[in-house]
């Protein structure tokens, strides 16, 4: 539990090294670049096209790995092989990949035109497929289209018209004799013979109506020319088949395509360094940040660089604030996830990592406490995880929820459940140790407060001491070890309440009124003006928001609840079912349904309240983040794990 002592790196050199030096930084891994502050008589090379054209490239690239996964992942099960998502390369093969470029780009040309030619196809498909639903509502006509044609003396027309428009016109009809129609299918289709002495007003009245005339000049019917088109369209899905076909043909250069691509990613990170150079029209200078213990290495690569990089190692300034890197062992390091999504730990605090995977896992084990869903989530958890294979957010989530599960375990043997049966009905349960939660409501909501007291003067203490690193110490005991004290009195208060040890509570009061005393009256002592009354008000009345914070930590024993019955319900629910061979199935089928659904709920609950507690309850009173996590030049990739 730390965070790792950092170095500042000051570089100097000339501009025609530049690209050396950034590829040496690049191979250490080890080094983030940091603005420098504007010099007199310096400026910065950024060439902004030179980006822009990396970045289409790269945009090319990861299109055409797109369509071949996609392609890749529509053959039919027994031609799909296993692509992993992620490919291992070597430092070597990845700065080599640049004498692949000209094979990549005929890939990318021959990609580029099949592309070109199957949005053809999925056009002609679509023109097709509009064609078929214009021609429909003409099937019962039989007629060929090129039938309905106008003579010398008589208008004929084709078309639609509503069921009801068509009562009108049946009606206006009475006025022309000379007019006659008939209909096709369901009435809607309308065909009509007019006089050319009448047509003019006929043509008038059917547009009135809303008449739609069919636009057709085919010399079949809607019948025929409906086979034509399903007919293009089965040629052209076979067109595309053959086109999924070709582009699964380049599966074996996807592998250069996704190191290209990430390769060209990297030379846009070299292009944006420029940025952070300062430089005259012959020489720069460039600072960056490093771990203190990676200075030899860092050392040593640059001095096999370039005989006219000069460079000098300094600490970090009081002012200065330099990137976060934690140190953590392999299951607290998992927590960094949880941390890191309120905010990074800042560089001058400590890291609370240690204390979230510790009250993290027990929160989240108890308000799951079972050991069916402990091993379910303990199975999605660690297989997921070990799927991925860069160190990545999601992976330190699974292995989170994996780590939750083993809680949930410890929980559900403490609590005797499995999938909510208990001992009584299977016997290789064990015997619930903790009381029933259904039955012992006021005891479990109980601990669950007293787990917030703990937490909460954990946090007291954790603020007590960054304030004595600070060199702070009379702001220490006054605003944070006064409160841990505080809260010694108000438990031994407490245990007297609840009968189990007698004398206590007026020692207890006694040491709680003091505490509360030497807090504000030392927090007033500390401050000045008008923030001599505030803060030492604010300090009084902080005791509301205490007793509010404790009574936060009801939520963990309401969610455990909630799942305790849920999983009661369920089982009651199948139990009917289970007992005749007949429902049997139907009985295991809610079971499945049931708990999955009780499992994934109490899962996302657990996890969102379990966070929510150390964001505020436990957070709020001595972390203070808005760090900046290190992030060293050249490593961030999409495709590749570089090793």
């Amino acid at each position: 539990m730390a965070i790792v002592e950092m170095l500042k790196l000051k570089l100097y050199g000339a501009n025609a090294d530049k690209q050396k030096l950034l590829d040496a930084l690049f191979e250490t891994k080890l080094v983030q670049l940091k603005d420098v502050e504007d010099i007199d008589n310096t400026s910065v090379f950024f060439n902004d096209q030179n980006y822009t054209n990396l970045d289409q490239q790269r945009a090319k690239l990861e299109k055409a790995i797109t369509i071949i996964e996609e392609k890749l992942d529509q053959l039919p099960k027994k031609q799909k092989e296993k692509l992993d998502p992620i490919v291992d390369v070597s430092q070597e093969e990845f700065m080599d990949i640049k004498t692949q470029k000209g094979k990549l780009d005929q890939v990318l040309n021959t990609l580029d035109e099949l592309l070109s030619l199957q949005n053809e196809i999925k056009k002609e498909k679509t023109n097709l497929e509009n064609k078929i639903s214009q021609l429909l509502p003409y099937v019962s006509v039989k007629e060929s289209f090129s039938d309905f044609k106008n003579t010398k003396n008589t208008t004929i027309l084709l078309g639609s018209i509503s069921p009801n428009s068509l009562k009108t016109f049946d009606a206006f009809l009475t006025e022309c004799s000379l007019t006659m129609y008939d209909t096709a299918g369901d009435g809607s289709i309308i065909k009509v013979y007019s006089h050319s002495s009448e047509s003019e007003k006929v043509v008038k009245k059917l547009n009135e109506l809303g008449f739609i005339k069919a636009n057709f000049d085919l010399k079949t019917n809607a019948e025929e020319e409906i086979k034509s088109c399903q007919k293009q369209i089965k040629q052209l899905e076979k067109q595309e088949k053959e086109i999924a076909d070709k582009f699964c043909l380049h599966k074996d250069s996807l592998k250069d395509l996704k190191v290209m691509h990430d390769y060209l990613r990297f030379l846009m990170e070299k292009e944006s360094a420029e940025n952070k150079f300062r430089c005259t029209s012959q020489a720069f200078v460039l600072e960056a940040y490093l771990p203190k213990k990676q200075k030899e290495k860092v050392e040593k690569k640059l001095n096999k660089t370039s005989d006219s990089i000069e460079f000098e190692f300094c600490e970090i300034s009081k002012g200065e604030i330099p990137p976060t890197i934690t140190k953590n062992n392999a299951v607290v390091g998992q927590f960094e996830f949880v941390t890191n999504m309120y905010s990074a730990p800042h560089y001058r605090e400590f890291d609370p990592n240690t204390f979230i995977a510790l009250f993290f896992s027990i929160f989240f084990g108890f308000v799951m406490a079972d050991i069916g869903y402990g091993l379910v989530l303990m199975a999605f958890g660690f297989v997921m995880a070990l799927k991925q294979k860069r160190k990545t957010g999601f992976k330190q989530l699974m292995n989170v929820v994996g780590i939750g599960g083993i809680f949930t375990v410890i929980f559900g043997i403490l609590f005797g459940s499995f999938f909510g049966v208990g001992h009584d009905t299977w016997s290789f349960i064990p015997k619930a140790i903790i009381p029933d939660p259904v039955n012992n409501v006021i005891t479990l909501l109980v601990a669950c407060l007293a787990a917030g007291v703990v937490q909460i003067m954990v946090s007291f203490v954790l603020k007590g001491i960054l304030l004595i690193k600070r060199k702070q110490v009379w702001a220490a005991i006054f605003t944070a070890f006064a409160w841990d004290f505080f809260f010694v009195g108000l438990a031994m208060f407490a245990l007297e309440f609840a009968g189990v040890y007698v004398g206590l509570g007026t020692i207890g009061i006694i040491i709680a009124g003091i505490s509360v005393g030497i807090s504000v009256i030392g927090t007033a002592l500390i401050n000045k003006g008008v923030e001599r009354f505030t803060k030492a008000f604010g300090s009084l009345y902080g005791i509301i928001n205490l007793f509010s914070d404790i009574l936060s930590y009801a939520r963990l024993f309401g969610l455990m609840l909630s799942g305790a019955i849920i999983g009661s319900i369920v089982n009651d629910l199948a139990s009917g079912f289970l007992t005749s061979p007949v429902t049997f199935i139907v009985g295991v089928i809610i079971l499945a349904i049931g708990h999955s659904f009780n499992l994934a709920m109490g899962a996302l609950g657990g996890y969102i309240h379990v966070a929510r507690l150390q964001y505020i309850e436990f957070f709020s009173r001595f972390y203070e983040g808005e760090g900046e996590l290190f992030v060293p030049f050249g490593t961030n990739f999409s495709y590749i794990n570089l090793i």
